[in-house]
Parts: C-alpha cells; sequence; structure tokens
C-alpha cells in the first residue's frame, strides 16, 4: 500500500515536472491540486517529494505518518532508506503548522504558481489532496508557512533544505 502511494505521488511528480522541464522557464507548474477546505478527518501521511537540479536526478521521497514515525528515500541521493520518528515537540509543531488556515491558503494561492528557473531543487509538500510546490530559484521567497515545515524536516531527518 505505501509503496503504491508512493509510486503514484512519483509518478504524478514526474508527469508534472517533465511537463515543465523542456528548458523553457516561463514553463507553469502547478503547485496544488487543492481539495475541499479541511474537515474532522484524521490526519493525513506528509510527503516531500524533492527533485535535485542536474540531468535525470533521481526523486527523494520523504513520507511523515500522522505519528511522526518517518522513512526517507534516497534523502542523502546515495539510495538508501532512512527511517526515524520526529520528536513529540517537532511532530506537534508539524501537526500546527499542516493544521492551521495558513498552509490551506498557501495550498490555494499555489495553483498561481510559475516555475521562474530551469537548474533548480524542487520541492513538492503533498498533505491528502493538497501540494504545494516551490523551487530555489533566486530571488523567489518560499509560502512563510511552507518554508517553516521544509525548515523543520530538514533539522529532523535527512531531508536537504536550501536556505
Amino acid at each position: 500500500m505505501i509503496r503504491t502511494s508512493r509510486l503514484l505521488a512519483v509518478a504524478a511528480l514526474t508527469v508534472a515536472l517533465c511537463a515543465c522541464s523542456g528548458g523553457d522557464p516561463e514553463s507553469e507548474l502547478t503547485r496544488s491540486t487543492a481539495g475541499p477546505p479541511a474537515t474532522t478527518e484524521p490526519p493525513s501521511r506528509l510527503t516531500l517529494l524533492q527533485r535535485p537540479a542536474g540531468e535525470a536526478p533521481k526523486i527523494r521521497i520523504l513520507d511523515v505518518e500522522p505519528a511522526g514515525a518517518w522513512s526517507c528515500d534516497n534523502c542523502a541521493g546515495d539510495g538508501q532508506t532512512s527511517n526515524g520518528r520526529l520528536s513529540t515537540a517537532q511532530n506537534d509543531e508539524l501537526r500546527r503548522l499542516l493544521d492551521g488556515a495558513a498552509f490551506r491558503e498557501e495550498a490555494e494561492q499555489a495553483r498561481r504558481y510559475r516555475l521562474t528557473c530551469t537548474d533548480a531543487l524542487v520541492y513538492t509538500l503533498r498533505l491528502g489532496m493538497s501540494a504545494i510546490t516551490t523551487a530555489d530559484c533566486p530571488g523567489e521567497q518560499r509560502p512563510p508557512v511552507t518554508g517553516a515545515i521544509l525548515r523543520l524536516l530538514a533539522d529532523a531527518t535527512p531531508v536537504e533544505v536550501a536556505p
């Protein structure tokens, strides 16, 4: 089940990234497939997909379960899988950020995102039906909540996030 979810997530990211990697810096990369507003559903697994810059990069995948356990495939770029657990404080902060209205607003705003460069590390956060994609393009700022989530994940896992 988890492997199928990962394969589907990788396939969706690959399609989205291939569509915008034709060398045209004006090509559009949809940042969101935001679903309906948050409900009282149980928390979802958070998935971070990273596409490093360069030719034929291998996608990195970090899954964080609602209870804080995480698994990271290829996070160091070495093809290995790492596992661990967020501290209680880290998991509480992550869930607070993900459950807040600001994250949902960023996901909604992200629908209009346009990739402004072609040679950058691209991050996609997926939570349920919502996704936010951002890239390390010069002069581009990350949405604040997305940036806070990426910094938290970089501090707690082997994921690399540019400052």
